[in-house]
């Protein structure tokens, strides 16, 4: 995802350096949540930076603007889990439907944020997030849904809850396999907060699970972060190459991003021979 020159400008403007770098790096994980980003009227209206509270930098903070939603992240954070007015709810539950029967992605961001927070209702209504992951992983059909749908709407739900870190757990407890992994990977790295915040709620995580399960989720933070090394890596090699005055051709492409490739992979190898222990390595996988 390309780096919009008017957006940089004016989060580098509104926030200090140090929180803006935070805000980047978070915003960028989600495709939907930068695509939408990118809307002239969205970002001239981000908020200003107040009491380095980055939480209204998160993808629920936007969804909620593009809806012209009435509550607050606070509001719909309070334990008290207050009920949404009625259309709201009835607005939220159809979007909810919906998907489950088209079973594919939201299109926008407010529709992520109508499908969070129908998952809200839910958890206001049962009073637990039980038996969530069996209704994300398929509809009532019985057909599977693909890990897609709820990356941006998860997201966007952990700013909306007062037990964010109860979804993960009752997700990582009923769901097996790496998507459940790729899942709360994902809407934790995709919400602004520094970098020990992220490694303490990872590890908390990680503390109630089983060995087996804590190597299946650092190998899959470890293929994470070597897939992004990997892009990084192919783009720079290919445009060095090029930049010398090298063909522009496909064969010739292809050809140096296969060695660059390799090079990277005996790297990456080398470099994750040196610690493979599940009490430290969270600390240098994300």
């Amino acid at each position: 995802m390309s780096m919009p020159t008017n957006l940089l400008i004016e989060i580098q403007q509104r926030l200090p350096v140090h929180l803006a770098k935070q805000v980047l790096v978070s915003l960028r994980q989600d495709e939907l949540v930068w695509s939408e980003l990118q809307r002239e009227d969205l970002f001239k209206s981000l908020p200003i930076y107040q009491d380095q509270n980055i939480i209204v930098w998160s993808p629920g903070a936007f969804a909620l603007q593009v809806l012209g939603f009435p509550m607050s992240l606070d509001e719909l954070a309070d334990p008290s889990y207050v009920p949404l007015e009625k259309h709201w709810c009835e607005r939220c539950l159809s979007t909810y439907e919906r998907t489950l029967r088209a079973i594919v992605p939201p299109a926008s961001l407010g529709e992520a944020g109508l499908l969070a927070l129908a998952l809200r209702e839910r958890r206001r209504l049962i009073r637990s997030w039980a038996g969530l992951a069996q209704e994300l992983s398929k509809n009532l059909s019985g057909d599977p849904l693909p890990i897609s749908i709820w990356k941006p709407v998860l997201s966007c739900l952990y700013r909306y809850v007062s037990d964010p870190l109860d979804i993960f757990k009752s997700l990582l407890a009923e769901w097996k396999g790496l998507d459940v992994y790729a899942l709360v990977s994902h809407a934790l790295l995709s919400n602004p907060m520094t970098y020990e915040e992220k490694v303490r709620i990872f590890r908390k995580l990680l503390e109630e699970l089983s060995e087996g399960q804590q190597l299946e989720w650092l190998r899959y933070l470890r293929l994470r972060k070597q897939q992004s090394k990997m892009k990084k890596y192919k783009m720079n090699f290919c445009q060095k190459m090029l930049s010398v005055g090298c063909p522009k051709n496909d064969a010739f492409i292809t050809s140096i991003v296969f060695l660059g490739s390799q090079h990277l992979q005996y790297l990456h190898c080398k470099e994750y021979r040196q610690y493979y222990n599940p009490g430290t390595m969270v600390f240098k996988l994300l």
